[in-house]
Formats: structure tokens, C-alpha cells, sequence
């Protein structure tokens, strides 16, 4: 009786492709690295936190600096998410490069110009410009500044996220998994970016403490969605390396 022929398997197992993970960062490893962006992101808000409170108790007073603000320009908080948006658009890029995938591209192309336009206060200016040049109403609770700044997102933001839309479209379907994940990072940010900001302009009175809670919440939405987001970006790369394929750049 002749046995069956011993099959041979080439290339790294299951297992050992679940520990690799993505471009060699475990699940594990990933989640450690969240863990501590996080960690990082509520020691600096606990700086905030101790701003607010130092008014009231000498105890605070090394929080003293205007840059323990999370709402002030230039704050410990607002730079940190610059760098961790920033980390996030060139571990896309490079990838990009690397894989040749247009898609990823698109993705830290979106990711670039929010924190170029948040970091200059694009967006800012420009609603400024619109309101003398169109004399904007004040709407629905928001102040005509705020009407000014959505225009101003709303002209590029949708413009980019169209290309980033026909590019997840003309990719393979398992490619597509990459603009998901990202996209579970992204949609949170946009939510405590521009959504809880408004809610805080048409809510809250300057200084009230629905005010200052509005505001803590849109900080702990925003940094958090951002070290999530740089996780998702690891995350993203790996999705397009393992699949060998994409919409190419040309």
C-alpha cells in the first residue's frame, strides 16, 4: 500500500503570520502602543486639568503656563496631536511609497492638510475673510465666525475626501480594508473636532462650566482619536503589504 505524498508548505505558516502581525508589530504590540499613546495623552491632559484647578489651589501651581490649556493655540495638548496626526501621515506616505498604493497616499494627503491647517489656522483666517467679504449671519446658535470655518473645511475637506473616496472605490476589495480602518480613526476625530467644537460655540458661554467641560471632552476626543489613529495607520500598511497589491501610483 503506497502513502500518501507528504505535502510541502512554502512561505510562513498561519500561526506565524498571526504573530508577525502587521509589518512586524504584533496585535499585541499594536495594542501596547496605543496603550501608551493614551497613557501619554491623559498625562497631558491631566495637565489641563491642574491649569484649571490651579486658580483656586496653590497646590496646582506648576500647571500655571497658558500651555497646559488644551484650548489655547500652541498648547502641550495641541502639539501632541500634531505630532501624533503627523506620525500617522508619514507612516501612510511611506507606505505608500513602498507599496505603490495610491490609496494610502490619498489617506496621508487628508491627514497632512488637517494638521497644516489647524496648526496655521487656516481655517480660522479664512472664516474671518468670509464673514467680512459675505457678512455671515449668526445661525441655529453658532456665531458667524463659526458658519465661516465650516465653509472653509467644507472647501477642501470635501474635495480630498472625494479623492480618497475614488481611490477606495477603484482598489481591490481586500485593499479596501485599509481605508476601513483608517476611517474608524478618522470619523471619531472629525467628530470631536468639528462637531463638539460647534456644539461648544452654539452651547456654551465663554468661561461657563458647561463650557469647560465641552472643551475637555473635545480634547479627549481629539488626542485619543489620534493616537488611534497612528495605531491605524501601522494597521493600514499592513492591510495593503500583505495583499501585494492596490490601485498603483503611476
Amino acid at each position: 500500500m503506497s502513502s500518501a505524498p507528504e505535502t510541502t508548505h512554502h512561505g510562513p505558516s498561519p500561526a506565524a503570520t498571526r504573530r508577525r502581525g502587521v509589518d512586524g508589530w504584533s496585535g499585541y504590540r499594536l495594542l501596547g502602543l496605543l496603550a501608551v499613546l493614551l497613557l501619554v495623552d491623559a498625562l497631558v491632559l491631566a495637565g489641563d486639568v491642574g491649569f484649571h484647578l490651579g486658580d483656586d489651589d496653590e497646590r496646582f501651581a506648576a500647571f500655571a503656563s497658558a500651555r497646559w490649556n488644551s484650548q489655547a493655540d500652541r498648547s502641550y495638548a495641541e502639539v501632541l496631536g500634531y505630532a501624533q496626526l503627523g506620525a500617522a501621515a508619514l507612516v501612510l506616505l511611506v507606505g505608500a511609497l513602498r507599496h505603490r498604493a495610491a490609496l494610502l497616499a490619498g489617506w496621508a494627503a487628508l491627514l497632512a492638510v488637517v494638521v497644516v491647517d489647524d496648526a496655521a489656522g487656516l481655517h480660522e483666517r479664512g472664516g474671518l475673510a468670509l464673514v467680512d467679504a459675505l457678512d455671515l449671519p449668526a445661525l441655529l446658535g453658532l456665531r458667524p465666525d463659526d458658519l465661516g470655518e465650516m465653509a472653509v473645511w467644507a472647501a477642501y475637506g470635501l474635495p480630498l475626501g472625494l479623492v480618497v473616496l475614488v481611490l477606495h472605490l477603484r482598489s481591490p476589495s481586500r485593499v479596501r480594508r485599509a481605508s476601513w480602518w483608517l476611517a474608524a480613526g478618522f470619523v471619531p476625530l472629525g467628530a470631536a473636532g468639528a462637531g463638539l467644537d460647534m456644539l461648544h460655540s452654539a452651547l456654551a458661554p465663554p468661561g461657563s462650566v458647561v463650557g469647560l467641560l465641552l472643551g475637555s471632552l473635545e480634547s479627549v476626543g481629539e488626542l485619543a482619536s489620534m493616537s488611534l489613529l497612528l495605531v491605524l495607520a501601522l494597521v493600514a500598511v499592513g492591510v495593503v503589504r500583505r495583499t501585494g497589491e492596490g490601485q498603483r501610483l503611476s
